[in-house]
């Protein structure tokens, strides 16, 4: 069975990762070895460094079991301006580097990207941290790590991810950092160690299997060579490997004349991965190092030897990984919790409470809005972006830029004389030294006699001559006389005398003497006998009037009446 895969295979002439540390722990016995390796520079107790002890270089996280490649013998780590980056991977958490706002790391030969893990001791504000990356040397740009996500580990430690499944190169981790104190680069922990390993053998009539601890002891100088073509490697707990590292004895397998082959086996032990090689030339070359395809599930590491006459070269097998997604833990046997089942933290299993690019930790399914970016979407686009349009994990403008003339940082501000996009645009030549504000364009000063935003309009200036001065006192007086006359006649309506008021007791009182009056007139003129009609009864002669005109002196008339009222 045939099976492609993206792989790189390379060849160190040094110990990768040096045995200077105690390999087990002190409760470990020779045939009862402990499921994780000592790696402090004290002795270990469960696992924890004992007294003062620390991480062995190369070593960091959790009992100090993921291999840093930070330190690893061909990186090499740049800060910007900087002589030098020792405080950063001095094995140090409280040496610092401050006003950091991005580090550089390179490596001869190609490593599997998965996470890394900064310490700060001054987390005011959560930087914006961006992984970029070239898979080859001879890259000309970075490439920005399209699935990435941030855990925070403790108050000063987080952790970014970078999913791509890529091995590269050149590491760049971009952001603002007040302080920066160390920078750690997970090569994964080694799987392996500790596991059943047994060599099978045809060499004789009847099959045999052999138990070969020694291959996955942490030892690379302890082994107990046998015949046998088939060293198989069942791991307690199915993993997603990244690397396998075979160490060989050298005598031995400079006098291999045949193939060596690596093959992976996925949870149903069924095989995914296969490569091949021959054997190396060079008897100073120790370390046999293949990288696998972070895409499945791996459950058991065989290798193969085609030639069974003679000894099973290899010391030592190194499988290192990361925890299927879904599980956390040193041996990735502890499921996350339900709000978060697909992802939480791999020391803690808790779930993410921050998404790059996205709004809604810990499922980071809903991605910013074309004017947010970073961790959950709570930085605004700047101004200075077209449309307040930027990418929502770096906060670069993506639409160009608005009164700059750089995109897509945008940091230099349009020249005098241009504005707008890009600064694509020509101030108006109406300004003042064609001077105008880089965003909108319009004049910051106009030529005497014109305003507006482009200096457009003319302005309306009458010339302060004689005449002009002389037109100015006459409309002067004229608005004083027309102010006095109004208050004239302001005073004039105020001051007038008002009719004379008359309650309604007074007025009915003159009815009733008006009627009293006239009744005494209609009896005066009225004859003896009966009177016909309403005319005749009203006519009387004037001498009668006469007679009674003392009884209508005091009665008011009726022209009087009506004034009255």
């Amino acid at each position: 069975m045939e099976i492609n895969s993206y792989l790189f295979v390379y060849c160190y002439m040094f110990n990768m990762i040096p045995r200077t540390y105690q390999d087990l722990d002190n409760s470990c016995t020779e045939n009862n070895h402990c499921v994780l390796p000592c790696h402090c520079t004290t002795s270990c107790n469960n696992g924890l460094c004992s007294g003062s002890g620390q991480c062995q270089s190369r070593w960091f996280g959790p009992r100090c079991q993921y291999n840093d490649l930070a330190k690893a013998n061909d990186a090499t780590v740049v800060l910007p301006q900087r002589n030098a980056s020792i405080n950063l991977h001095d094995n140090n958490d409280d040496t610092c580097e401050y006003n950091v706002s991005d580090v550089t790391v390179t490596w001869q030969t190609n490593y599997p990207l998965t996470w890394i893990r900064l310490i700060t001791n001054k987390l005011d504000y959560f930087p914006n941290v961006r992984i970029r990356y070239k898979t080859n040397v001879s890259d000309t740009d970075f490439t920005s790590c399209k699935q990435q996500k941030l855990q925070l580990a403790t108050d000063s430690t987080f952790d970014v991810w970078c999913q791509d499944k890529v091995n590269v190169m050149a590491l760049k981790i971009e952001g603002k950092f007040a302080s920066l104190c160390s920078l750690y680069i997970s090569g994964g922990r080694n799987f392996a160690y500790g596991q059943k390993a047994v060599l099978l053998s045809n060499y004789e009539e009847n099959e045999k299997v052999y138990n070969l601890s020694e291959a996955v002891d942490g030892d690379i100088d302890r082994f107990r060579f046998k015949r046998g073509t088939n060293l198989s490697i069942t791991l307690s707990q199915p993993v997603v490997m990244t690397r396998v590292l075979l160490y060989h004895h050298v005598v031995l397998f400079n006098e291999w004349p045949g193939l060596l082959s690596l093959e992976l086996f996925n949870k149903s032990d069924s095989p995914w991965f296969r490569y091949s090689t021959h054997t190396m030339e060079d008897g100073t070359i120790r370390t046999y190092v293949i990288l696998t395809p972070a895409t499945t599930q791996t459950g058991r590491v065989s290798i193969k030897a085609n030639h069974p006459s003679i000894l099973f070269p290899l010391t030592e097998v190194e499988a290192y990984g990361e925890c299927p997604q879904g599980y956390w833990g040193l041996l990735c046997v502890n499921k996350c919790p339900e709000v978060c089942t697909s992802d939480c933290h791999v020391e803690n299993g808790q779930c993410t409470s921050f998404c790059f690019g996205y709004s809604d930790p810990p499922e980071c399914l809903t991605a910013c809005s074309n004017d947010q970016w970073g961790v959950n979407c709570l930085q605004t686009c700047p101004k200075k972006c077209l449309h307040s349009s930027c990418d929502s994990y770096s906060g670069h403008c993506d639409q160009g830029c608005l009164g700059h003339s750089n995109p897509p940082v945008c940091d230099l501000e349009c020249i005098k004389g241009a504005y707008g996009k890009n600064c694509s645009s020509t101030c108006s030549s109406k300004c003042i030294n064609s001077e105008c504000d880089h965003v909108t364009g319009f004049c910051l000063k106009c030529p005497d006699g014109y305003k507006g935003n482009n200096c457009e309009i003319k302005k309306f200036i009458m010339e302060m001559n004689s005449f002009g001065i002389g037109f100015a006192v006459c409309c002067g007086i004229v608005a004083l006389v027309v102010l006095a006359l109004t208050l004239s006649k302001t005073v004039l309506v105020q001051w007038r005398p008002r009719p004379k008021f008359i309650s309604v007791y007074d007025e009915t009182k003159i009815q009733e003497e008006k009627c009293h009056r006239y009744e005494q007139i209609t009896k005066t003129v009225q004859p003896n006998e009966e009177v016909n009609d309403g005319y005749e009864t009203s006519v009387f002669t004037m001498s009668q009037l006469k007679d009674n005109s003392h009884d209508l002196t005091d009665s008011p008339s009726e022209y009087e009446y009506i004034n009255v009222r």
